[in-house]
């Protein structure tokens, strides 16, 4: 394969890492917003023993458990990730002279030299964009459960909010939606 495609491939999978540490920041913000106004919710809602009351703690208990589930998957996307990066240059370096010594030695060419360096190289590269394309991958899905998580959780929230007894606290919108809804 040409050399130029691993570095192609090496540098999407770098840009693809720093879209990913900087879209984790959505399912925290989210969490922590939801986490309020479920707080909110929970100390604010008139309690009793009818049917209304008991809807109110099942769809709580729920929405505690998706935000449980979301910080669990944002936990899972943000810990644990080793990436791997080409040689330093001056590691290629030394690999390179004792490549073409060790060839010139053996009645070989530094051509030869060459063209076992590169395919070492190109190796090197491959493994590690194949490694960071996994952890890409795997914190990617972290973060759309963490989402779908969120999403589940700002349902059951926004249907307590809509209940008739909530209705009549000092805080009668009480609705949850998200920006550019």
């Amino acid at each position: 394969m040409d050399s130029d495609m691993y570095k192609y491939l090496h540098e999407f999978e770098d840009k693809q890492r720093t879209l990913l540490a900087s879209t984790i920041n959505v399912p925290i913000l989210a969490s922590t917003l939801i986490g309020g106004a479920l707080v909110t919710a929970i100390l604010q809602f008139p309690y009793s023993t009818d049917l209304s009351s008991y809807l109110f703690v099942g769809f709580c208990g729920a929405s505690i458990l998706a935000l449980l589930f979301a910080v669990a998957f944002v936990s899972a996307a943000l810990i644990g990730y080793k990436y791997e990066k080409p040689k330093s240059p001056l590691v290629l370096s030394a690999h390179y002279e004792a490549l073409v010594a060790w060839h010139i030695r053996n009645a070989s060419t530094e051509e030869e030299a060459k063209k076992e360096f590169k395919m070492d190289y190109e190796k090197n590269l491959a493994i590690a964009t194949d490694a960071n394309g996994r952890n890409n991958r795997t914190r990617g899905k972290n973060i759309f459960w963490a989402n779908l998580s969120l999403s589940g959780c700002r349902g059951s929230l926004r249907e307590r909010c809509s209940s008739a007894r909530y209705q009549d606290l000092p805080y009668p919108n009480c609705s949850v939606r998200l920006i550019g809804e």
